[in-house]
């Protein structure tokens, strides 16, 4: 996996109130470098970023995303592409619905506290493999965005979806091994706010709150849900099942809609090859589960409420990250 340094100055977060201010949507502005030779790939991702971006209501003037995107990949050939926020944010002062202690990424955090911390820096980073390999061979991307995927192709579009929604918040810090991705200097280990709403619905247990040993056997043998209100409410009023293989997939486990369930969400693992394949707008599970970190999200119930751990160290703070989302080829 790919490192990503992440440069955050330590301080206070001034939260800015919603209340009496005009909402419009959250701006996707993409850094594309040479490698997206084409204006056909970059107008394919600029329409997943425009997507999210009209389902996203800012919460300061002129909310910008900013992504770095290429397709200089640094995964292996059967995986599609790799996403991570270019930063993660640790400050219980941020609006964190009862759940304090865990980091957010980079343009959640900006978006919660009502400001951009991190200045003109992009908030997320994404690599595509310009020549992905399926169990069919060889399988090019498709480019365009009228969801008319060919025979044997990749709906790019859809991936790019896919990714954005792992860099706005749906990525998890807790590991196979059990333990997790930050530490609070001398308090607690954590993960990112998705992961206080990772509950096992047989033990009604949340992982993150486990001893290492105990969320290593978790993450691959229990029954896993998203428990926010919102996806709950978006499925029927029942927690929506997570993909949970044995053993433990890194950047897949957890991170992800079980396709057994749900073999028509966007948030799926794998999204297919070949028509029929394209999934160009989330679902309102996918809305649900970002509404629940802390995204402002039109048509969506409330967040959930958990209080998890103890209070602990206010401020940004210094973090390495490994790019968590990195998405195998499907199996066409």
């Amino acid at each position: 996996m790919r490192f990503f340094k992440v440069l955050l100055i330590v301080g206070v977060v001034v939260v800015c109130s919603l209340a009496g201010t005009q909402v419009e949507a959250v701006i996707f502005d993409i850094n594309f470098d040479a490698t997206f030779d084409t204006q056909t790939k970059r107008d394919a991702l600029q329409f997943a970023a425009d997507t999210w971006g009209g389902l996203l209501k800012d919460n300061f003037t002129g909310e910008t995303v900013t992504i770095n995107a290429t397709f200089n990949f640094g995964g292996p050939p059967n995986a599609l592409a790799g996403t991570s926020p270019l930063g993660a944010v640790y400050d219980p002062t941020l609006p964190h619905f009862g759940a304090p202690n865990f980091f957010y990424p980079i343009a959640l955090a900006n978006h919660l506290a009502g400001h951009d911390i991190n200045g003109a820096t992009a908030e997320i980073a994404m690599e595509f493999n310009p020549n992905p390999t399926t169990l069919i061979g060889p399988t090019p991307w498709y480019f365009g965005t009228d969801g008319n995927t060919p025979v044997n192709h990749i709906d790019f579009a859809s991936n790019a979806l896919h990714e954005i929604t792992h860099g706005l918040g749906m990525i998890s810090g807790m590991n196979g091994d059990g333990s997790l991705d930050f530490t609070v200097p001398g308090s607690f280990d954590t993960g990112y706010i998705y992961d206080a709403f990772v509950q096992d619905a047989t033990t009604t247990q949340f992982p993150i709150g486990q001893l290492p040993l105990v969320r290593a056997n978790t993450l691959v043998n229990g029954d896993l849900r998203f428990a926010g209100v919102s996806a709950t409410a978006a499925n029927g009023g029942v927690p929506p099942q997570l993909f949970v293989p044995n053993p433990f997939r890194d950047g897949s486990s957890v991170v992800h809609l079980d396709p057994l369930f749900f073999p028509g969400e966007l948030m799926r693992p794998n999204l297919g090859v070949g028509p029929g394949t394209a999934t160009h707008s989330p679902s309102d599970i996918d809305l649900g589960i970002i509404k629940g970190v802390g995204w402002t999200v039109a048509q969506a119930p409330e967040p959930a409420t958990f209080w998890l751990l103890g209070s602990g160290l206010a401020g940004l703070l210094l973090a390495r990250r490994r790019a968590r989302s990195s998405e195998k080829g499907p199996s066409a």
